[in-house]
């Protein structure tokens, strides 16, 4: 559950001068106990340490420090139950420091009491200056508790204290990984972590995962690209038909094309097209939405989705959708006349018909409904615009 990243090790220069030092001194007569024992921590000479700071806590029963890296030293040796009596003092003295209890909680974690070691973290992050590690250990035992939401939360709160803390970018990867199926969001994640940390016993693991990642979006997007292709070529034999005007078959390959990829706007856009000449109304509306959720940038569906409303009855929504699209496109001559034309079955609306077929005539003066609009404006005495 705990690695290094929150204990309080000796800073390299202190060792250094420490390297000659024992518990008595050695040659330097001005170290004491407590600092040779960092210094033997630092080195890894473990059985030192404990000689060393249990020293220090005969000689300084009040030194919280001293016994919280006595602590240290016993669970590096495998004396569990020595570590947990140290780090109770150390609790004790140390009221503001949560990493004591972090420590008691992983080692009776690992004893399989669960609870004990929740309710001892959970102190740890309520308390005065809880740091990254602590709810980095909280989340842990969420995760190994299948409590996947609660362990993402407590690793976020980890993270907000320190944006670059190894333990919980590793961990809040995995969850996305293994458990919510984001691997994009782990892959970010890993790389974080893989320039915070060049070697310890997750770096290869966060590695793997990585080259994983990249494998399966490769085979992805391979997948999608022969999907697509697909999806192109019935389309193609889908327009075919529509030009023979054999409806029922084009209808069937534009659905196939979108069986094959449903993101290929063309395919929803032509299949509605079809709906349309089969006056299925409510269905060219869906198909024509589709179209332009995909794909928005596009004026011909929002045009078609407007003469689809507005055959199946809805003049309103017509006149919305025409708006809509005059607003993005406000020269897209067809949308100026369809919208002049619903106007013009409501004689209480003549402004607004005029209003449009004029601007119909001045974008497209020769156009296929031309003469339609010079036609009501003559008949209402009104200017053809040309």
């Amino acid at each position: 559950m705990f690695a290094f990243h929150h204990l309080r090790l000796l800073a390299p220069i202190l060792a250094a001068i420490l390297m000659l030092a024992g518990c008595g001194g050695g040659k330097n007569l001005e170290v004491g106990p407590f600092e040779a024992g960092l210094a033997a921590l630092n080195g890894d000479r473990i059985s030192e340490a404990v000689d060393c700071f249990a020293a220090t806590v005969q000689a300084e029963p009040r030194n919280g420090d001293a016994f919280y890296y006595l602590g240290v030293s016993h669970w590096l040796a495998n004396e569990p139950d020595k570590a947990i009596a140290a780090f109770e003092k150390a609790v004790l003295l140390l009221p503001a420091d949560s990493e004591p209890l972090e420590f008691i909680a992983h080692i009776i974690a690992d004893r399989n009491q669960r609870a004990e070691a929740e309710h001892l973290l959970l102190r740890a992050v309520e308390g005065a200056n809880p740091g990254p590690s602590a709810f980095t250990a909280l989340a842990k035992l969420k995760m190994n508790a299948g409590e996947v939401e609660q362990a993402r939360t407590r690793l976020r709160q980890a993270l907000e204290l320190d944006p670059d803390y190894p333990p919980a970018l590793y961990n809040l990867a995995i969850i996305y990984y293994r458990w919510l199926g984001k691997p994009d969001d782990a892959a970010a994640l890993l790389k974080r972590y893989l320039k915070l940390e060049e070697d310890n016993p997750h770096t290869e693991q966060a590695r793997s995962i990585l080259e994983a990642i990249s494998k399966t979006e490769n085979q992805k997007q391979q997948q999608m690209r022969e999907r697509r292709m697909s999806a192109i070529e019935e389309t193609k034999q889908g327009l075919e038909y529509y030009k023979e005007r054999n409806w029922a078959k084009a209808k069937a390959f534009f659905e196939k094309a979108i069986a094959s990829d449903d993101s290929y706007y063309v395919a929803h856009y032509n299949l509605g097209l079809t709906h349309m000449v089969r006056r299925e109304w409510g269905a060219a509306i869906k198909s024509l939405r589709t179209s332009i959720a995909i794909n928005p940038a596009k004026p011909e569906p929002r045009y078609m989705l407007a003469r689809a409303s507005f055959e199946s009855g809805s003049a309103g929504n017509a006149i919305g959708e025409l708006d809509s699209l005059l607003e993005i496109y406000p020269d897209f001559a067809k949308a100026h006349f369809l919208l002049g034309f619903i106007y013009s079955q409501d004689e209480t609306r003549t402004e607004s018909t005029r209003k449009s077929y004029r601007r119909y005539l001045a974008l497209q003066k020769d156009g296929a409904n031309s003469e339609i609009a010079r036609k009501w404006l003559a008949d209402r005495g009104s200017s053809d615009g040309s």
